[in-house]
């Protein structure tokens, strides 16, 4: 029984040893500059989660931040020998609501307190696809397109040329129609130029029908309150705020004040994102 207890003994020094030493070693760290500076200027960098916005049938997106790891941005900084900003390291926020967890629900633009927006082409036909992707190229800025499978079953290339450019690719139907089998085979053709499963329905108008066959099969669906088909520039101009997707045709009228507008939308220290970006 002595025996027992000795063991127990020297077990119970040895953890408490192994925990009097790390806490030693954290209260060390605390009392160092290095440490202390790290802390101090740490709000400089987090970036905060913004929460969703659901009301009925309607979603605003929340958007995910990211908070200093002070830890591992010490440890990092340690090594180096000195303070450095670039060497902070991030653990990723989530709001409490994704948009993932919401398919009942019609997503209407972003909750962010970032200057982002996102643009959506709706593709039902090839009229000026290639005008488009020339301007957003010369800009340098990622946008959305929402392509209906007829397109992508007879005009392969103009889907492989926007999948290649790197803009976000959703779904807009087989011959403006949604139903199980067409919305299936148009996600399994719009796959192979992008390597991902395709997640997000349109539609312009509130139609549960689209929805409730988007949340079927595991997508959510867009539904944009701003929706041009012309006076890009001047609509633009009038509805531009942060958290917005604008929804635009590709017709002429768009196409002809595209750059214009994109260049305006810059200028006023806006970023462009692809929803894919932004949500969460």
């Amino acid at each position: 029984m002595k025996k027992t207890f000795q063991i127990i003994g020297i077990a119970f020094l040895t953890c408490f040893s192994f925990y009097y030493t790390d806490k030693m070693v954290e209260l060390s760290k605390n009392k160092d500059p290095l440490m202390i500076e790290i802390v101090s200027k740490q709000d400089d960098f987090n970036t905060y989660a913004m929460e969703s916005v659901i009301y009925e049938d309607y979603i605003l997106s929340g958007t995910k931040g990211k908070v200093v790891n002070v830890k591992e941005s010490y440890i990092k900084m340690k090594n180096l020998g000195k303070y450095n900003e670039n060497l902070y390291v991030y653990k990723e926020e989530l709001p409490s609501d994704l948009v993932s967890d919401n398919l009942d629900k019609f997503i209407i633009g972003i909750n962010t307190d970032k200057q982002d927006i996102s643009l959506i082409f709706r593709v039902s036909n090839t009229n000026n696809i290639e005008k488009i992707l020339n301007i957003l190229s010369n800009n340098n800025i990622k946008a959305n397109f929402f392509i209906d499978g007829k397109i992508v079953e007879l005009y392969p290339y103009i889907v492989n040329s926007i999948g290649k450019q790197g803009h976000y690719i959703g779904n807009y139907g087989y011959d403006k129609n949604y139903n199980d089998n067409d919305l299936n085979k148009t996600n399994k053709m719009l796959k192979k130029y992008c390597n991902y499963d395709i997640k997000y329905c349109y539609t312009n108008e509130i139609n549960y029908d689209i929805l409730n066959t988007c949340k079927k099969n595991k997508m959510n669906t867009i539904n944009p309150k701003y929706v041009y088909d012309n006076y890009l520039y001047d609509n633009l101009k009038k509805d531009l705020k942060k958290g917005n997707i604008y929804s635009l045709d590709t017709n002429n009228y768009i196409v002809n004040e595209l750059d214009t507008t994109i260049k305006y939308i810059k200028q006023r220290g806006y970023s462009f994102k692809t929803l894919e970006e932004l949500f969460v």
